[in-house]
């Protein structure tokens, strides 16, 4: 392809946006609204809390508890993160352990609310009772902040999931149940035995299983701060999925590409994405039947459009690399940097592998009959390894991976409530 061809594509595809964004213009402004704002919005108590890691990343936590329960507010002094709650609160918030929720790859806390209320799973859970803490990892429009680097450095962008489950997940569970939960009391002269009564459940769709089980396998954060695990559509042991687009990319190498061109964030097009999924949807429809969920799953398509701006939220290609590497080797292990790197990294030549027989939790998890990126053939292969889980359970949905997300039918929600006893 010539320069003067490349360059009249893209003035093409800038023509083709304009006229996209000239007829959809008046769209409903609710589809740009944030997490805050639309939580506010619809009357949740919200909180967004800000941890550091130990490696310097500055993590976003968005808090959300059940509207119009007067019990459950708290005041909040965004400029130092403390939270003035009375032991009467705390009690009542005791009586059913916090949820963290994890998100999948290049995705925030938006991701938990982009479908119609009462089938948005962050909302739902607020409104049976639970607090909820959605992390929003590093890289992401929520999690941009670093104490050395900004994002224009590559530097800030050396990182996959791997980072997300050695430094995000022990510095957020930490955070919630040390400071928000323990140390409030401890001001207030009372004493809860933190350590006994509460726990967290955890809940994560796609990558947040992978960092969950990554950090338990590697002990980066305590099995004891854990009640529950529930993986849903976890992406680990990724052995026969059937996805044309996953395929591709692990033919073609497309990844390392765009890294080795300096593109170390991932590409974001969140509002091209927008205006062209709501002016032709069948394009996106297909996107997703070739890149996740078969043509058969339950995909609410009048909303996906409204995901689209949201996501991706940001996140670095080197994140995306480590997801093509677990489909390539079929092994859950950590970042392969080559011979030379590996062995100043890991002590050894060879990419360590995860010991998910480490992990001693009670996991729950939740497949999707429709899901072509973790099908179940990998599901069942994931419960033979997890030999020293406690109980590991497996209940299968007409859901794929994305349907969990932004679905019509949405039938594990009511079953997540059953298994957080």
């Amino acid at each position: 392809m010539s320069n003067k061809t490349a360059k009249l594509q893209i003035i093409g595809l800038f023509i083709a946006y304009i006229i996209l964004i000239v007829i959809y213009k008046d769209g409903d402004m609710s589809d740009f609204e944030d997490f805050q704002t639309r939580s506010i919005k619809l009357g949740y108590n919200f909180e967004e809390h800000f941890v550091e890691t130990e490696d310097g990343f500055i993590i976003s936590i968005h808090r959300v508890r059940a509207k119009n329960n007067s019990e459950l507010e708290t005041s909040q002094n965004f400029n130092n993160n403390e939270t003035s709650i009375n032991m009467e609160t705390l009690q009542q918030l005791q009586k059913k352990n916090p949820i963290l929720m994890g998100h999948g790859l290049g995705g925030s806390s938006d991701t938990f609310n982009r479908n119609v209320e009462e089938k948005s799973l962050a909302y739902f859970l607020a409104r049976s009772g639970y607090d909820i803490f959605i992390m929003n990892s590093r890289g992401n429009k929520y999690s941009y902040q670093h104490k050395i680097y900004s994002i224009e450095q590559s530097e800030y962008w050396d990182f996959s999931f791997q980072d997300m489950a050695k430094y995000d997940v022990p510095a957020v569970a930490n955070y919630i149940l040390n400071k928000i939960y323990n140390q409030q009391a401890q001001n207030q002269q009372q004493t809860i035995e933190q350590n006994e009564q509460i726990k967290l459940n955890y809940i994560g769709h796609s990558q947040g299983c992978t960092i969950i089980l990554a950090a338990l396998s590697d002990k980066s954060v305590p099995s004891s701060y854990f009640e529950n695990v529930v993986l849903m559509t976890p992406a680990a042991l990724i052995l026969h999925g059937t996805s044309p687009v996953s395929d591709f990319i692990q033919k073609v190498d497309v990844l390392s590409f765009f890294q080795q061109a300096g593109l170390h964030k991932f590409l974001q097009m969140n509002a091209f994405n927008y205006y062209l999924c709501r002016a032709i949807p069948y394009i996106c429809e297909f996107s997703v039947g070739i890149t996740t969920d078969n043509f058969e799953s339950p995909i609410n398509h009048d909303l996906f459009y409204k995901l689209m701006y949201h996501y991706p939220a940001g996140t670095s290609t080197k994140a995306y690399i480590h997801f093509n590497q677990l489909m390539k080797s079929k092994k859950f292990q950590k970042f392969d940097y080559g011979a030379e790197k590996n062995f100043a990294m890991y002590n050894s030549t060879q990419v360590p592998e995860y010991a998910l027989s480490n992990i001693n939790n009670k996991i729950h998890i939740l497949a999707g009959t429709q899901d072509i990126i973790t099908p179940l053939e990998d599901i069942y292969y994931l419960k033979e390894q997890l030999v020293n889980a406690q109980n590991v359970t497996i209940t299968l949905f007409n859901e794929g991976h994305c349907s969990f997300i932004i679905g019509k039918e949405n039938e594990f929600l009511n079953f997540i409530p059953q298994i957080l006893v």
